[in-house]
């Protein structure tokens, strides 16, 4: 693989590994060891294996005893191109507009994988894109409503403005707001006139800047009719 590190805890290997496994999960073929040993240039089992539990101990994939291609991806960082005017971009749960939600634990993995015009990309899509599904309605004047989904390209920073997937880290949670940030605060705001007043937002969405984590940046909503 070339190009910019997708991950710097992972070794060129592992991501090497982790893109491939997406691939053939993509293509509803979970892959065998060897597999992964052939396709990754992987001299003998025993080292693919080692990685493979790196990467569990990670929170990057989970692996079920005893069957010999139960693996699944909890933490995709590969978009898949399938030619050149589409992509596959996983699917990995739900997201609050509304209250914050749970952060999905390590049993959660990719519902499927979405086919998306690469024209409506305007990142690049190996940057390892991800979707995830809107519950609530606190984004309704942004024009996302529940059950649409959005496309967020992983970064942990954003300007003021950015639609973000922010996770609280005091309580584990994750939403779908605004990103402003005011000195040492950061305000999530909710995009619904008719659901919060300024009151709340002061007090229901202002939090201590340490206190949260971008996982990623909104650059596409798909609307559900």
């Amino acid at each position: 693989m070339t190009g910019k590190r997708k991950s710097k805890e992972l070794s060129p290997r592992q991501e090497k590994m982790l893109l491939f496994i997406e691939d053939c999960l993509a293509n509803h073929h979970p892959p065998s060891i060897r597999e992964i040993c052939e396709s990754c240039d992987i001299s003998s089992t025993s080292v693919a294996d080692y990685n493979l539990k790196r990467l569990e101990e990670l929170g990057y994939i989970s692996r079920k005893d005893n069957v010999s291609r139960g693996i699944q991806v909890l933490r995709p960082i590969g978009t898949k191109l399938l030619d050149d005017s589409k992509v596959q971009v996983p699917l990995v749960g739900e997201i609050a507009a509304g209250k914050p939600m749970s952060v999905p634990d390590n049993d959660t993995v990719a519902e499927h994988y979405i086919e998306i015009a690469r024209d409506l990309i305007r990142v690049t899509p190996k940057r390892g894109l991800f979707a995830l599904r809107v519950k609530g309605h606190s984004m309704i004047d942004a024009l996302v409503d529940d059950g649409d989904i959005v496309v967020s390209a992983p970064q942990e920073t954003a300007d003021n403005g950015n639609m973000v997937a922010a996770q609280i880290r005091d309580s584990s949670e994750w939403t779908l707001k605004r990103f402003y940030k005011k000195g040492d605060k950061v305000v999530l705001q909710p995009a619904n006139s008719g659901m919060f007043t300024e009151e709340d937002v002061r007090t229901k969405f202002t939090f201590p800047a340490n206190d949260v984590t971008i996982a990623g940046r909104v650059c596409l909503v798909l609307r559900q009719f």
